[in-house]
């Protein structure tokens, strides 16, 4: 009690604690041998199997004072091999064991082990039997005397019938005899001078193993054999428990034989009256047979076995008196002893890699899980690391990276990753140099860069800093200066201050194993290395320790010092002055130790151990404890939680719940995931774990922990936010400048228009002259016709104007411009003439120097996982490298569509070089991707018109575009040049003769580790261009020529029509009056005669006409009187 009362103390004040409370029980296994230690109060176990061929050779106790495991390593050279089965015993304060079998085959070796010394010896005996295992056997006293009896057995052969007792005062073997059959796994106790066999495997009818359903009496003072008369049935079983308590013998559960399950049954013979009964018990803990078990007081112990399917560690207790189970330790599995091993926390589990068990590698991968309580062996996959220790760890979201570390042989300088998602393993690879082989390595990560400080190399110790860019897959120095002591074994942490990143070094191994205990920090920004503390040899320096920065101090939990002496104490530096004080002590020696931290706990597990003050560097422990830091703080208290934690009240972090995560320490809320994302763990501490919806499913919410299935008819992609009608597939469009085709039907028909309007324009005039006699008068004058009147042959021209010379004047002029209006349509619309020609540019430079246009490229990430813009503006991290491009003017436009984000890159007056690329970088933490639109468009030679090309690049199924391997388009361009008459002008045509090229893509699950988004336009320059021309099909000249070469020809026409018909009408006038006059000559004298007659005076009649038609037509009347005068 005394020692879990101070474990209790040293745990209130430092806030120290065991898992479990117990410090954990042996690894599972079956066959061990289970001993009683009355002295110490204490069962030890020994031995076992986990498998048949992985055996167990070493020895623990659990105290039944203070509920403590214990793991004895022994100082002795000599030890038992690894064996199960075998018998076991107390005598004299020392553990004895004999035989059992191992992997070389049955044994028949005595050892004993001293708990006070910590060693083996091996015991020589005198007759000694034949070698075999899993023999009955019990011990006794008879008469003061201590013994040893062995029946049966597994030996080379069968079944052993033989009955051995061994005297532990001199160590004589007798023989005893054959008892009634060979017999094994068959139970003996000893009760009032005599043995009692029970159970087991038996060759009672012949040589075939059958279950023994007798019991047997050995009288030890008449040395016989009997067969007991026992009432009521015995149900058979073997591998089981046995003991003697007071008046009974009892066999607990095991394996039946007979029905081939476990036998369940607990049962007892009455010694007295040889009556078997079979015990009740309500509370049937565990079910398992081949296990170890021993008999303390007045309870039966009964540890670990196996339930046909698994192997376990419980310890169990049955109480003879209450007849009740108890569970002492509930199953937990937990692994090996190990040091120099790796520690990472990855949401709610702690992962532990490696390490070594004495001088043997190991690459087991284990997991606890902080909120069960449960240690996890895990089964992996992929390139899984070689056996190592001394590797140095890091991890961030669910990505874990190992480097460096050695074997029994070498060195190592690979890199792994692992996958806590998918329990993959792959080989980094790497392009260049690369660090040389060391172990002891520090290792911190900043995604997608992992940095790489000091080291034990064969030339010696070394503290140059790497960095390795997991995306290019390159090694770079950052530093190799050697401002301080070279050293490996370094604890090392990365930290953001004021928006710049350091590395914090403290503390480490020198040469010799000399402890160092400086501090150190590097300044990414300015590149050199700050010295906070190095005080060259101190008392206060500590190597191979576990160290955790928190605030503004640094804590260093034990090491060791010159390989000689480890320490439990705590020291607290502070990192503004380097000031050194002890604060606590730790409930046990560290070194050689796993660590890691989560929340606000230190986790530490194995190490090195110490026996009375003397370290044991070969020899481990499976100590796993955590230091929670709010014990230690005094300041800054609000930056020790974790990330993946928060703070939620007072000095407890607790885990981020599923669809949250957090990304600093000291943070008192956690951030959901977006839509689009979810999320399933506990303890996310990054945006990286929110991952995209799988394809087939969507989420429109904050902080899922699952998406949900997508719509009926309705299309999911990976990472939607809504689900949408119709899906994205590989596509390639393009718009280029069209042929010139020329107006010709426009051009008519605006020529048909304006004639249209002048032939109505002229009927309008015309009859407004004919119908307006002041106009008419005036028009007269207005006769380009006036040499044209003259009809009558052989008589002078004279220049005479006329009606109808007016009329027809006006139709001229109607005429005339209806021609010439079409020729200068024509000329005007319809006047260009296209000729395109591809030619060398060679020959193309000639006529212009530089081909310069304006063009935009442009890609449009669907689903996009990121931000894409901030204030309106593209966020930082998304950049545009152009190469071989010379630029006028560029800008860079970002604009966030729904769920999609658009980048535009506009290029003035810019020229592009052969083989000139375009890369669009985004290093957003969520910079993902379903598909791709790139488009490059560029203004043509040609004014006004545009070329285009756009192609839709589609990721995998269920994959994402993501990483450093940029996603390529290839285009191909084609200067340009436009020639006219008036100016001339460069640009560029765009084509795409070659598919593009996907770059890297991953799986949601794959995506933690991977980092960027790139994509490259890739513009190959032609070695043609294209020569346009537009030049007039006639010049002005022409069209002035035409024109004046028209009019004459539409007046002389015009003229001829007018003197057809003026001729034409002026002879049917004259015929016309002549016949009037005739007609009123024979009335007139009609008219003489009658008056004549009557006497009177005749009275002649007047012509009557229309006074319009006499007023149009005046001019002509006149003229024709003019004409038939002179006829006359």
């Amino acid at each position: 009690m005394l020692q879990y009362f101070l474990l209790v103390l040293q745990i209130t004040a430092l806030k120290t604690q065991f898992i479990p409370l117990s410090q954990g029980p042996p690894k599972e296994r079956k066959g061990s041998s289970l001993i009683f230690h009355p002295t110490l109060n204490e069962i030890f176990v020994f031995g076992g199997s986990e498998k048949t061929e992985n055996l167990f050779f070493d020895i623990w106790s659990y105290s039944l004072t203070s509920n403590i495991w214990k793991e004895y390593q022994p100082l002795s050279e000599t030890k038992p091999s690894g064996r199960y089965a075998c018998a076991s015993f107390f005598h004299q304060d020392e553990i004895f064991i004999y035989g059992g079998n191992s992997n070389l085959g049955p044994l028949k070796d005595l050892w004993k082990f001293d708990p006070s010394t910590y060693t083996w010896s091996s015991i020589s005996t005198i007759n000694n039997p034949r070698t075999r295992f899993m023999s009955s056997y019990c011990d006794y006293y008879k008469d003061d005397k201590h013994f040893l009896a062995i029946y049966g057995g597994y030996i080379q052969g069968g079944l052993g019938p033989r009955l051995y007792i061994l005297d532990l005062i001199n160590f004589i073997w007798t023989f005893h005899g054959f008892g009634p059959f060979g017999s094994a796994a068959a139970g003996l106790v000893y009760y009032e001078d005599s043995l009692y066999l029970t159970g087991g495997l038996c060759n009672c009818t012949n040589l075939t193993a059958i279950p023994n359903t007798e019991t047997h009496k050995y009288n030890l003072k008449n040395l016989s054999w009997q067969s007991l008369n026992t009432t009521k049935n015995y149900i058979s079983r073997s591998l089981f428990g046995y003991t003697q308590w007071e008046n009974y013998l009892y066999n607990f559960y095991g394996w039946s034989d007979t029905n081939y399950f476990l036998e369940l049954s607990i049962m007892r013979l009455n010694l007295k009256t040889l009556i078997w009964e079979e015990i009740l018990t309500n509370n049937y803990i565990q079910k398992t047979q081949y296990y170890g078990f021993a008999q303390a007081n007045n309870s039966f112990y009964i540890f670990g076995g196996s339930d046909t399917k698994t192997v376990t560690n419980s310890l169990i207790k049955y109480s003879f008196s209450s007849s009740e189970f108890e569970t002492i330790e509930n199953i937990y599995l937990t692994p090996l002893s190990i040091s120099n091993s790796c520690m990472v926390a990855m949401t709610n589990f702690i992962y532990l890699f490696g390490g070594m068990v004495g001088s043997i590698k190991l690459n087991d991968l284990w997991r606890y899980d902080v909120i069960e309580n449960i240690w996890e062996k895990l089964k992996t996959y992929g390139e899984i690391p070689s056996p190592r220790s001394h590797a140095g760890a890091a991890a961030e979201g669910h990505t874990m990276i190992i480097w460096g570390g050695k074997d029994t042989y070498r060195y190592f300088n690979d890199a792994y990753k692992y996958n806590g998602l998918t329990k993959t393993w792959k080989l980094l690879l790497y392009n260049g140099s690369n660090s040389s082989p060391r172990y002891g390595v520090c290792v911190t990560i900043s995604l997608p860069y992992v940095y790489i400080i000091g080291g034990d190399t064969v030339d010696g110790a070394s503290s140059v800093l790497w960095e390795y860019d997991i995306n290019q897959e390159k090694y770079t120095i950052i530093d190799s200066s050697t401002r301080f002591i070279q050293g490996f074994g370094h604890s090392c942490e990365l930290r953001n201050e004021n928006k710049q990143l350091f590395l914090y070094l403290v503390y480490g191994t020198g040469d010799g194993d000399t402890p160092l205990g400086y501090v150190y920090k590097y300044n990414f920004h300015s590149k050199f290395w700050v010295k906070i503390r190095d005080p060259g040899l101190s008392p206060d320096n500590r190597s191979r320790a576990v160290v955790k920065i928190l605030g503004k101090k640094a804590y260093v939990f034990g090491g060791q010092t010159w390989a000689t002496k480890a320490y439990s104490d705590v020291l607290e530096i502070g990192l503004d002055d380097g000031f050194v004080r002890k604060t606590d002590s730790l409930p046990v020696e560290v070194y050689l130790a796993g660590f890691t931290y989560l929340g606000s706990k230190v986790y530490i597990y194995g190490g090195g151990t110490v026996f009375e003050g003397t370290i044991r560097f070969l020899v481990p422990n499976h100590n796993f404890l955590y230091v929670d830091m709010f014990s230690l703080c005094d300041d800054d208290c609000k930056m020790i939680c974790s990330p993946g934690t928060f703070q939620a009240n007072g000095t407890v972090c607790n885990l981020c719940e599923p669809g949250s995560y957090s990304m600093n320490y000291g943070t008192d809320k956690c951030v959901l995931c977006p839509p689009g994302t979810y999320n399933n763990n506990y303890g996310s501490n990054t945006n990286r774990q929110c991952l995209p919806c799988d394809e087939g499913y969507f989420n429109s919410l904050y902080g899922q922990t699952h998406c949900r299935k997508c719509l009926e008819s309705y299309v999911c992609p990976i990472g939607t936010i809504y689900p949408s009608e119709s899906s994205l597939k590989d596509l390639v469009s393009s718009i280029q400048p069209p042929l010139y085709s020329r107006p010709t039907a426009q051009a008519n028909k605006i020529a048909l228009q304006v004639q249209m309007s002048f032939v109505s324009l002229g009927v309008l005039i015309i009859f407004i002259v004919i119908c307006t006699p002041k106009i008419r008068k005036k028009v007269i004058n207005f006769d380009i016709y006036s040499l044209s009147h003259n009809y009558n042959l052989n008589q002078p021209l004279y220049f005479k104007k006329t009606f109808f010379g007016s009329v027809f004047t006006i139709i001229f002029i109607v005429f005339a411009i209806i021609i010439t209006s079409q020729a200068i349509v024509i000329y005007i619309k319809d006047n260009i003439f296209e000729t395109k020609t591809l030619m060398p540019l060679v020959v193309l430079e000639k006529e212009v120097s530089r081909f310069l246009g304006n063009f935009t490229a442009s890609v449009k990430l669907y689903n996009y996982g990121g931000m894409c813009i901030e204030n309106d503006f593209c966020v930082d991290d998304i950049s545009i490298k152009t190469t071989k491009i010379n630029i006028g003017k560029s800008e860079i436009i970002c604009v966030k569509e729904k769920y999609d984000c658009a980048i535009f890159y506009y290029c003035k007056n810019c020229e592009i070089k052969s083989d000139s690329k375009i890369t669009f970088t985004l290093k957003e933490i969520n910079s993902y991707t379903t598909a791709i639109k790139a488009n490059l468009t560029s203004s043509s030679s040609i004014p006004s018109e545009i070329s285009s090309i756009e192609i839709i690049k589609v990721a995998s199924k269920n994959e994402l575009f993501r990483g450093e391997t940029p996603t390529k388009f290839y285009f191909t361009i084609t200067p340009s040049y436009y020639k006219s008459q008036t100016d001339s002008a460069t640009g560029y045509h765009i084509a795409s003769e070659k598919f593009p090229k996907a770059g890297s893509s991953y799986t949601p699950s794959d995506l933690g580790f991977t980092s960027y988004l790139s994509i490259e336009f890739t513009l190959t320059k032609a070695l043609n261009g294209l020569y346009t021309s537009r030049l007039p099909i006639q010049t002005q000249l022409v069209l002035l020529m035409a024109i004046l070469g028209t009019v004459p020809g539409i007046m002389s026409i015009n003229g001829s029509i007018m003197s057809f018909i003026e001729s034409n009408y002026i002879s049917y006038s004259i015929k016309r009056n002549k016949k009037h006059s005739m007609k009123q000559l024979v009335r007139n004298r009609k008219t003489a005669s009658v008056s004549f007659k009557r006497n009177t005076i005749p009275v002649y009649s007047k012509t009557t006409e229309n006074p319009i038609f006499t007023d149009v037509l005046g001019d002509i009347t006149l003229n024709i009187s003019y004409i038939t005068s002179i006829s006359k």
